[in-house]
């Protein structure tokens, strides 16, 4: 691919191995599917995954890495919805024990997700284009929204 002389920089590992392993990423997605050189984004991203899930090991201690290096979105982003809405539903004690183990990370992952660049205790939604969130692209504009 096709780097500027800072992206450039920052695969070579000039500006922390932390950044490195994030453009080194970038770089591998882009080869993969056949980009010539990356983009700048624009707008606000819209993360997927939304839910601090026990069995998805790998992602916390990513998390941290960012986190530990100083790493932080560009723009505040939304997510996904959370997995349950303890105060708009009513659930029963079964119901909450199996959240518990299922989603047992939750609140440290919100956590997380704030200090890497969440946009507030509100950002989650599966519709981050409506005009109460804030987040209407322009037409034509390069995006960074996974969705489920």
């Amino acid at each position: 691919m096709e780097l500027s002389a800072e992206e450039g920089a920052i695969l070579s590992g000039e500006q922390g191995e932390t950044l490195r392993k994030v453009m080194d990423s970038v770089v591998r997605c882009g080869q993969a599917f056949g980009a010539r050189r990356p983009v700048p984004l624009e707008g606000a991203p819209q993360l997927v995954t939304s839910f601090g899930a026990s069995v998805i090991q790998p992602c916390f201690p990513m998390l941290d890495e960012l986190i530990a290096a100083g790493l932080r979105s560009t723009e505040a982003f939304t997510v996904d919805p959370r997995p349950v809405d303890y105060p708009n539903m009513k659930y029963s004690l079964l119901d909450r024990v199996v959240c518990k183990f299922l989603y047992g990370r939750q609140k440290p992952y919100e956590g997380q997700l704030a200090q890497l660049g969440l946009r507030d205790s509100d950002a989650f939604t599966c519709t981050c284009y409506l005009p109460e969130v804030g987040n209407i692209p322009r037409q034509g504009a390069v995006l960074a929204w996974s969705e489920s």
